[in-house]
């Protein structure tokens, strides 16, 4: 059909911009699975960030963030304008007259050979950003070519581009690039960046800290200002030049601007630190399921999630725990000193470090690759490197072995609080141990252990559930309760906690205020054990529980989160009431 055309150069450019058409539609719809993804017009008209969740207590505090990539958006009127110039002098100077693609940066770049600055325009790092232009699903068969899969890419963010000027203003492109764009160390956006190095919002920010962050965007690592300052200084100042070249900065403020030094205020690198992790680990548990069935992803819709949780208890119970656990372990070391505290059930010495070094999956590998030679297993756990190791009196770094750790976190007490209002179920306080960092399970619902005399409620209950009355009376006696186990005769002799007796007759009120092990023994025996399972079941105690004499000695174990529940049901006046953690969700 190009033979009709006489002129020889119409001719060429008729089939050049017929096969620009035809190579762009292809592109446009992933030919044969050639090109790899290409946004859509709802996906332009609709673009996406990946932004992370906010977890919020009652009150209104954030205490922390769920994500995956560290971001919190801000509008157009949030940036200051030192930023717009500082970015548009440095990275982009005919942002405001080109449509994307910048064909004047494009021709320098080829005839340079890239040795005179790259060509890609606010717009193409967006369309990158946004849609993911270079990763997985984008890439098409094409891309497995070096060269090609650069070119194919580089076409792809220019369409994506013009596209997106099509249907965003100027002020839109900004701040969506300022949104998305990465700081380094997990941070996006202008906001987060903000925040991280100098603890402010972007509006605040003085013209030396934006010239500084803008400066970062060239290469986060090479020009951070926390690892390389002296780099980050000249990059700085390198912007400072642009402005002035461009005229957004005086040749007298340069100079002055030049000779201040960087001064960082930086903030938590890692947001989602702030608070207790426990809490936020047991919130992520607990709305995985609602996440699922509502089609949310936690870590990049940018919901608000609503606990709650009072955050004063919260601080309160945090602090409690923290003092009484430096005293108890203070204890603890008084006791044992240099004695090694394991023993088992029948008091014999247990090898704690062995077994724990025997269950670590490295110990099997280290086994196969060194079968005949047990000293080279040894030799490996018991070499010394430089580590950081809790203590009460704050993070201390040292030099241990892995032997080294086992047996000193093998000493370390731990703990875990949670608080309930018993008539509406929503949880007040959780306190998941003694510090996140180090210690990652949760002892509220994670840690199961024996309840010990804080079971004896539920013998009690069952009495009562049987026609007993509190002002009935047993005696404080000495008690031996026959029962059968796996078809033989077995005995239990409960003690109490004095290891003695008194031989009175007591109320049932008096033995439990008291907590008289022989009486909730004898109890326990008159109402049936198995009883007393069902209604520890029954108040909310979901744990499996052996039928057994010792029952309501609290000789299974349970979690607290189990007993804050079972122990609402007798303040709600029997009505069991399951735990709420989250409140409210917005997204």
């Amino acid at each position: 059909m190009f033979k009709e055309i006489k002129n020889r150069y119409l001719r060429y450019f008729i089939i050049l911009i017929y096969f620009i058409i035809v190579f762009f539609a292809a592109l446009q719809l992933n030919f044969l699975g050639l090109f790899g993804y290409s946004p859509s017009r709802s996906d332009i008209k609709q673009p996406t960030q990946r932004v992370g969740s906010e977890l919020y207590t009652a009150d209104g505090k954030l205490i922390g963030r769920y994500y995956k990539e560290n971001r919190t958006p801000v509008s157009f009127n949030e940036i200051p304008t030192s930023i717009i110039h500082a970015l548009v002098a440095t990275e982009d100077v005919r942002f405001y007259k080109h449509w994307g693609i910048d064909f004047q940066a494009v021709g320098r770049a080829v005839i340079g050979f890239g040795q005179d600055g790259g060509a890609s325009t606010f717009t193409q790092q967006l369309a990158k950003n946004l849609y993911r232009t270079r990763y997985n699903k984008s890439q098409g068969l094409l891309a497995k070519i070096p060269g090609i899969r650069t070119v194919i890419f580089k076409f792809k963010e220019w369409m994506t581009a013009v596209k997106l000027e099509a249907n965003y203003s100027k002020k839109d492109i900004i701040t969506m690039y300022l949104n998305t764009v990465s700081f380094g160390n997990n941070t996006y956006g202008i906001k987060t960046a903000s925040r991280i190095y100098f603890d402010r919002e972007p509006k605040n920010l003085k013209i030396e800290e934006a010239a500084l962050l803008v400066g970062m965007l060239k290469g986060t690592t090479l020009y951070n200002p926390t690892k390389n300052p002296k780099n980050a200084l000249n990059r700085r100042n390198v912007v400072f030049a642009q402005m002035n070249k461009y005229h957004y900065l005086s040749i007298d403020s340069m100079r002055m601007l030049k000779n201040v030094p960087i001064t960082l205020n930086a903030g938590k690198l890692d947001d989602s630190s702030d608070g207790d992790s426990y809490l936020r680990a047991a919130v992520a548990k607990y709305l995985d399921k609602w996440c699922k069935d509502n089609g949310y992803d936690l870590y990049e819709d940018g919901l608000k999630i609503y606990t709650t949780i009072d955050s004063k208890l919260q601080n309160y119970a945090e602090e409690a725990v923290a003092d009484q656990m430096r005293v108890l372990q203070r204890r603890f070391y008084n006791v044992w000193g240099n004695e090694d505290p394991w023993y088992d059930s029948e008091k014999k010495k247990v090898d704690f470090p062995d077994r724990a070094k025997k269950s670590m999956p490295i110990y099997e590998l280290l086994m196969k690759k060194f079968p005949n030679r047990p000293d080279s297993v040894d030799s490996y756990f018991n070499k010394k490197k430089s580590m950081q190791i809790f203590t009460y009196k704050g993070n201390r770094d040292t030099l241990f072995s892995t032997m080294d750790s086992i047996r000193y976190y093998g000493k370390i007490l731990n703990t875990g609080m949670m608080t309930m209002e018993p008539s509406t179920g929503k949880i007040k306080v959780w306190v998941g141990g003694i510090d996140h960092k180090f210690f990652k399970y949760d002892h509220v619902n994670q840690a199961k252990r024996q309840a010990g005399s804080t079971f004896k409620p539920f013998a009690y209950l069952t009495a009562l559930e049987q026609g007993m009355s509190p002002c009935d009376k047993m005696t404080d006696k000495p008690v031996r309760i026959a029962y059968q186990d796996k078809g033989e005769t077995k005995y239990w002799e409960p003690k109490n906690a004095d290891w003695g007796n008194t031989y009175q007759d007591m109320s049932l009120r008096l033995a439990m205020a008291r907590s008289v092990n022989t009486i909730t023994a004898q109890l326990t025996e008159k109402v049936g054990w198995d009883n007393v399972v069902k209604w520890a079941h029954n108040c909310g105690i979901d744990s499996h529980l052996e039928s057994v004499p010792s029952v309501s000695l609290g000789s299974n174990d349970v979690s607290v989160y189990e007993m804050v529940k079972a122990y609402s049901t007798f303040l709600s006046k029997g009505v069991r009431t399951d735990p709420i953690l989250v409140e409210k969700i917005t997204d």
